[in-house]
């Protein structure tokens, strides 16, 4: 699957959001999914985000390990 920089706008866009935003990220380890949608971020990226395949996001995400690191916040 083939992604173009425009194609994760909306995605980078949360991850960024994620990192600056206490109740957004708590938001979003209590509902990744409804976070993701929420933020409008494509339905085939957010099943490569909550499949958890780590190769996959970082094929997704250009190998970008902080981004990597935000998505897969453990559950509190």
């Amino acid at each position: 699957m083939a992604q173009t920089n425009q194609d994760l706008t909306n995605l980078k866009n949360l991850i960024v959001r994620l990192g600056e935003d206490p109740e957004l990220l708590q938001a979003y380890v209590k509902s990744p999914e409804a976070v993701l949608l929420g933020a409008d971020v494509p339905k085939e990226q957010v099943e490569v985000v909550l499949s958890g395949d780590q190769k996959a996001i970082k094929s997704l995400l250009d190998d970008n390990h902080l981004a990597i690191t935000i998505i897969h916040l453990p559950k509190c």
